[in-house]
């Protein structure tokens, strides 16, 4: 995880999930994005 401005940036989407997040913003490939973003529903 890279801290920057109160942004989290993290290269395996399950690391970012184990946080308390506020918000969800995904950037990445289509072929993991729907997956990455429903999971994330998920845990809100």
């Amino acid at each position: 995880m890279v801290l920057w401005k109160m942004c989290a940036f993290y290269s395996a989407y399950r690391r970012l999930l184990s946080e308390k997040i506020d918000i969800l913003i995904v950037y990445l490939t289509n072929d993991i994005a729907p997956d990455v973003t429903i999971t994330g529903l998920e845990k809100v």
